[in-house]
């Protein structure tokens, strides 16, 4: 968004007001523009977009989704089992390719002491 406001509203503000004594101001506007939105290319090829946050989520969630179901129809203690397995390795798997997740080896801390 800031890129868009700076190449497309401020910079062309600056020039038509006074190109040569805003030159700087132009200059420098339109290259936050430019480097924003290779910043936000990066980030997509990188995976590091709500979007795709959203997308792991929700493969997060089917996957739960389908374990519980396997849960409760199961006839077995192991089967149980296997299918309480299967929803912990979607929230670890959720963890784990969320780069915003914190993934450690302490339990939380209960902030409602």
């Amino acid at each position: 968004m800031v890129g868009t406001v700076a190449g497309a509203i401020v910079a062309p503000a600056l020039a038509v007001t006074a190109p040569t004594a805003n030159a700087a101001w132009i200059t420098g506007f339109s290259g936050l523009s430019g480097a924003t939105n290779t910043a936000q290319n990066v980030l997509k090829e990188r995976d590091l977009t709500p979007e795709y946050n959203l997308k792991i989520r929700d493969e997060m969630r089917s996957k739960w989704d389908a374990a519980l179901l396997e849960y409760y129809a199961a006839d077995s203690p192991q089967k149980r089992v296997m299918a309480l397995q299967k929803a912990t390795a979607a929230c670890v798997g959720y963890a784990i390719m969320n780069p915003a997740v914190e993934v450690t080896d302490k339990p939380a801390e209960n902030k409602n002491k």
